[in-house]
């Protein structure tokens, strides 16, 4: 077989990690992924640590990470303190930022702040329009 074909069938595994505010549609998101319910409650802090899934596609296998909700990323509490954690200290090749749309002025710092201190692609997610 031709080494270049062997290159092209290679497993690709990516972890796409989720943040954002509290309460603005991470789980929801995750959930969609999922095909599950993770703890999807309506106040700040429900998901303290971080739920994981795998979804496959092909040879490609796809670890979404539903992190807790945070501010910034200069944790206040133990949960954002987490989720900076898990960004600086994991292999992450995506990060997928959800942005409440009654809060997008806020949203859109976190956003900007992600992206100035995470040198990996963000995508811009507007829930509850």
């Amino acid at each position: 077989m031709d080494v270049h074909i062997v290159q092209h069938l290679k497993k690709i595994n990516i972890t796409v990690c989720l943040i954002g505010q509290p309460n603005c549609g991470k789980s929801t998101i995750f959930n969609a992924f999922a095909g599950y319910k993770s703890a999807a409650v309506n106040f700040p802090g429900s998901t303290v640590n971080f739920a994981g899934t795998v979804a496959r596609v092909g040879m490609n296998r796809f670890n979404f990470v539903d992190l807790s909700g945070t501010y910034s990323l200069y944790p206040a509490d133990e949960a954002e303190k987490c989720t900076r954690d898990y960004l600086f200290n994991n292999k992450v090749d995506l990060v997928v930022i959800a942005v409440d749309a009654p809060r997008l002025e806020r949203g859109l710092g976190f956003l900007f702040e992600v992206m100035k201190q995470i040198s990996i692609a963000a995508i811009y997610r507007s829930e509850k329009i």
